[in-house]
């Protein structure tokens, strides 16, 4: 564009202006008070909204096993005999495989006993892996989740230890516990799981679903060797959420059932 004379400058005097301009910027700027430095990492991280997988769950205290039972094998147990300040979390079947369930355990850093259906195993190989990964441990839950009262003392025997095997492929380690399907269970069924080395059957006194605690004896506090029962349903994570609360209102921790019971 063509400027009158009395608009034009040197090019050096641009230069001369802007350099002017810079040096009162920088004396602003330092005049200013200090503040601390943020880099754009730590203000990315701040800003950001967690996702279901990051949610603030604290790790659970697991103290290690102190006072410890002496168990007969082919016996039912539905709560443990201790005084160490720890519950037992035990979660039945999975049918439903949710990954913030993983990620959650994973953070609480608690052990959990995982009664499988194999059919339930097998499908989601990779998902209890990865539980397994994060500390829990695969336990038999029978092959077909049937009522073995029903069944011939074979049939029990087969539905009881029949995953041993396959469960020692897929995670590393042959069950160790068995819990009857709905707790139901005969004298059969004692000596099918004494005949297959199962030491215990597992039962329970209480129960988390539907975001609801419920303990046997109509209790409103958790007490130590109280074994929960909990099932891989679209809602174990904020069931998971609901028993971590508690167990840091009652004061307790969580147990590996395993090392509870004597195999």
């Amino acid at each position: 564009m063509h400027r009158p004379p009395w608009e034009r400058r040197p090019w050096r005097n641009d230069i001369t202006v802007g350099l002017v301009f810079a040096a009162l910027s920088v004396a602003v700027v330092a005049a200013r008070p200090e503040r601390p430095a943020v880099s754009l990492m730590a203000t990315a991280t701040s800003t950001s909204l967690p996702g279901p997988t990051t949610s603030s769950t604290r790790a659970i205290p697991t103290p290690a096993p102190r006072d410890v039972p002496t168990r007969p094998h082919g016996e039912s147990v539905s709560r443990i005999s201790t005084t160490d300040p720890v519950v037992f979390l035990t979660i039945d079947d999975g049918l439903v495989r949710d990954p913030e369930v993983v990620a959650k355990i994973r953070q609480a850093r608690v052990p959990v006993s995982l009664f499988l259906v194999e059919s339930e195993a097998r499908a989601g190989t990779g998902y209890f892996a990865e539980l397994v990964a994060a500390g829990a441990t695969v336990q038999s839950h029978t092959r077909s989740h049937a009522d073995l009262r029903t069944l011939s003392a074979g049939a029990q025997a087969e539905e009881i230890c029949g995953s041993a095997t396959l469960y020692r492929q897929l995670f590393g380690a042959a069950p160790v516990l068995f819990r009857p399907p709905f707790g139901f269970y005969d004298a059969t069924t004692r000596q099918a799981a004494a005949g297959c080395g199962f030491s215990t059957m597992v039962l329970w006194n209480a129960t988390m679903n539907d975001g609801v605690l419920r303990i046997q004896g109509d209790r409103e506090h958790l007490l130590p060797g109280d074994i929960i029962l909990m099932h891989f349903r679209p809602d174990l994570s904020e069931n998971l959420s609901v028993v971590f609360a508690r167990l840091a209102a009652d004061g307790l921790g969580v147990g590996r059932l395993e090392d509870y019971l004597a195999r």
